[in-house]
Parts: C-alpha cells; sequence; structure tokens
C-alpha cells in the first residue's frame, strides 16, 4: 500500500514530472487507506 501511495508524491521529488491526476472520489479513498495503515502501524508500535 506505501509502495503504491508513493506515486503521490512525485511533485515533491520530481516537480517537472507529470502528475497524477484524481478527482474527490478517489482522495476520499486514498485518505481512508491512509488511516488505516496509520492505526495498523500504531497497533504495532504498541505490541
Amino acid at each position: 500500500m506505501l509502495r503504491e501511495f508513493g506515486v503521490y508524491q512525485m511533485a515533491g521529488r520530481y516537480p517537472d514530472s507529470a502528475q497524477v491526476p484524481f478527482d474527490t472520489d478517489t482522495a476520499s479513498q486514498e485518505l481512508l487507506r491512509a488511516e488505516e495503515m496509520l492505526e495498523w502501524l500504531t497497533a504495532r508500535l504498541r505490541l
């Protein structure tokens, strides 16, 4: 999931590269995935 999510950071690393367009629905879905990952990581740190 994190590898797939890295596509959105291309502007930060390579400002002249083509950007991945996305709409509000896609942004909402990706935000939910990121929140799930954060919960999972937080649970792993508490073990």
